[in-house]
């Protein structure tokens, strides 16, 4: 039961469900933001896209939180703990009731507003159904039921997000809104993978020039190749500005420093091309230096001893 309770947290987490219950706490916050006064005027509908929607009794209401919003976007990031909220959004109920009664007339006025769930039936396809339908059976026979409409839900839930304009994380394929994402990832694979940076960087002081199918067959508990990749380009800018600082601190021709400079560029050309020194040819230089572009031909310091790294 531990086993399926942890791979079942982990599932919800990667799914996002965890996430969607940490904005339903937030909103929950929001008495503690503005007082019980204006909860009776005011309260909460929704976190999107970093902007938070708040339905208002009437014209009044609406001026005297427009002038509030910024202390309340700041006290609200306050109390989560992070910059989460960029903006509100104020739906005056008053009006949206009186265009009601009107049959509609002046709805067009109105500034619309996104209305949770999507009007759009969305439906799962035979492979959603397939994959959800697999993940229930390692589930104890009492939860199937349970699991399968909790995982019904979410998945639906996912591709609507994809339909109203959220974005597949690089690695998971998560749908993330960008507001929510950090360099294309979500929050829990950019989590991830700054933890991977600095235990990749161990493997490439030693080796830098492991291959994702090198290092696997090293760690076979890696997340994968795409992570990888991200990984190493964050790493290649660093060695990356490394290089330039030295030589707009030292200069080309630094006598002593030209040494220091060539181990510099071989370390990099053996990380970018997955060659060990002594199999580097002049056409994977090429392709490295090509990084530093009119810096090129001044970079090139003579022959680089391949067996000095």
């Amino acid at each position: 039961m531990d086993k399926f309770a942890q791979a079942m947290e982990s599932y919800l987490d990667k799914i996002g469900i965890k996430e969607q219950l940490r904005q339903k706490k937030w909103l929950q916050k929001w008495p503690d933001v503005v007082g019980k006064h204006i909860c009776r005027y005011a309260h909460p509908l929704f976190l999107k896209k970093g902007v938070l929607w708040v339905e208002v009794s009437d014209s009044n209401w609406l001026y005297h939180l427009t002038t509030l919003q910024p202390k309340i976007i700041a006290d609200y990031n306050k109390i989560i703990g992070s910059d989460i909220i960029k903006s509100m959004k104020m739906i005056n109920a008053g009006n949206i009731k009186r265009a009601q009664e009107n049959g509609g007339s002046s709805l067009n006025k109105i500034e619309p507003y996104p209305v949770e769930p999507n009007r759009k039936k969305i439906l799962l396809n035979l492979h959603e159904r397939n994959r959800i339908s697999n993940l229930v059976r390692s589930a104890p026979s009492s939860y199937r039921d349970r699991f399968c409409n909790l995982l019904n839900h979410f998945y639906l839930q996912q591709k609507a997000r994809l339909e109203s304009g959220a974005i597949p994380c690089r690695i998971c394929g998560l749908p993330c809104y960008e507001s929510e994402m950090n360099s294309k990832l979500c929050p829990i694979c950019y989590r991830q993978a700054l933890g991977w940076i600095e235990t990749l960087k161990t493997f490439f002081h030693k080796r830098p020039w492991l291959s994702f199918t090198k290092l696997s067959k090293e760690i076979n508990y890696f997340p994968g190749e795409e992570l990888f990749k991200f990984c190493k380009e964050k790493i290649r800018k660093d060695c990356f500005d490394r290089i330039m600082k030295f030589v707009d601190d030292e200069g080309l021709q630094a006598g002593d420093h030209e040494n220091i400079l060539k181990r510099l560029l071989l370390r990099y050309i053996v990380f970018v091309s997955e060659k060990e020194p002594a199999l580097i040819q002049p056409e994977d230089e090429f392709r490295a230096l090509r990084d530093f572009g009119g810096l090129f031909n001044n970079l090139r310091l003579g022959k680089t001893e391949h067996n000095n790294l």
